[in-house]
């Protein structure tokens, strides 16, 4: 049980109990008005005031309270102030807000941080100035280029020396975009690894040393023209990163279209490898219209999206599960 140490702020009243005053104006200052100046004495003369008037005056030792302006007020506000993206295999933008909760005028001096692959949209650059009170809305995207690991924080620097940070982790994969050769089938084999232990009775124990087999694909590829400059390309400039690749023998085709910032996708799921928090995999006629989604929950009838999709999709798509 947590101990918090308070203390017992005294009224204004004088120990007075009215019941038709809320308990909750007693943390009001209260002030006792003089006589207005409208106020006449019998001979119309105006009233003279001898304030303040002292009489065995005493120091009383007291603090400020803290009160519901101080959680809120004088400071920049951002949200959200963590962005954890997972796995980025196409551009995510998020919308980020900034509130100036200052009730004066604050100017913005710049944003740090900016590495390779993140952008900022939506606002003039700086120097910006907030009015008191204003919010600004910034489109943050963050897209497959750049590091593989990507953790980084983006600090708004402002007039006063206040700063807004807003940090930023995901792990950067490009999707493996080129469709295999079936006129060779696809090869998937499964490696398992166990450990023999023999006594000198003669008797075996068998222990697994991985959690689960290691699968792996082989399968022959026919790329032409654009398409083979884009996997020399892919392939030197991504090389030993990480991959998306889609599972070529669960692929179906789209019965329905898919729209724009669609979040869910009506496919069959049933015996095949989607799986929450994978990935699925959109492929057009070509290597170059692909796009990469990540599964938040699975049903009979389709797959829902942790992220809306960046393009329109038609019927007759192709749709692979993604590892």
């Amino acid at each position: 049980m947590a101990v918090l140490t308070a203390q017992l702020a005294r009224p204004t009243l004088g120990g007075i109990d009215n019941p038709h005053l809320s308990a909750a104006l007693d943390a009001f200052a209260w002030a006792i008005p003089g006589e207005s100046e409208t106020k006449r004495s019998p001979g119309d003369s105006a009233l003279s005031t001898h304030w303040p008037v002292e009489a065995n005056g005493r120091a009383i030792a007291g603090q400020r309270m803290r009160a519901f302006v101080d959680d809120w007020y004088d400071r920049i506000h951002i949200s959200p102030a963590q962005l954890d993206l997972g796995n980025v295999v196409s551009t995510q933008t998020t919308a980020v807000s900034l509130w100036n909760a200052y009730r004066e005028p604050r100017t913005l001096l710049g944003v740090s941080g900016l590495d390779e692959g993140i952008e900022l949209s939506g606002q003039l650059a700086a120097p910006l100035t907030f009015t008191a009170l204003q919010e600004r809305i910034w489109q943050v995207a963050v897209t497959p280029d750049g590091a593989p690991v990507l953790d980084t924080t983006l600090a708004w620097t402002f007039d006063n020396g206040a700063t807004a940070e807003l940090r930023i982790t995901a792990n950067r994969i490009i999707a493996w975009s080129f469709a295999p050769d079936w006129a060779d089938g696809v090869l998937e084999r499964l490696t398992w690894a166990t450990d023999i232990l023999q006594s000198e009775s003669g008797v075996e124990q068998r222990r697994a040393i991985r959690l689960a087999p290691r699968r792996e694909f082989e399968a022959m590829l026919y790329v032409e023209g654009r398409e083979r400059q884009l996997l020399d390309l892919a392939l030197f400039g991504w090389g030993s990163r990480t991959w998306a690749l889609p599972v070529w023998p669960d692929i179906q085709l789209l019965d329905q279209p898919v729209a724009l910032g669609a979040t869910r996708i009506a496919c069959t799921t049933a015996g095949l490898d989607f799986a929450v928090g994978r990935l699925a995999l959109l492929r057009g006629e070509s290597a170059f219209v692909c796009e990469a989604v990540e599964v938040a929950a699975i049903d009979a009838g389709g797959i829902d999206l942790a992220r809306p999709t960046q393009q329109a999709w038609p019927a007759g798509a192709r749709l692979y599960p993604a590892r």
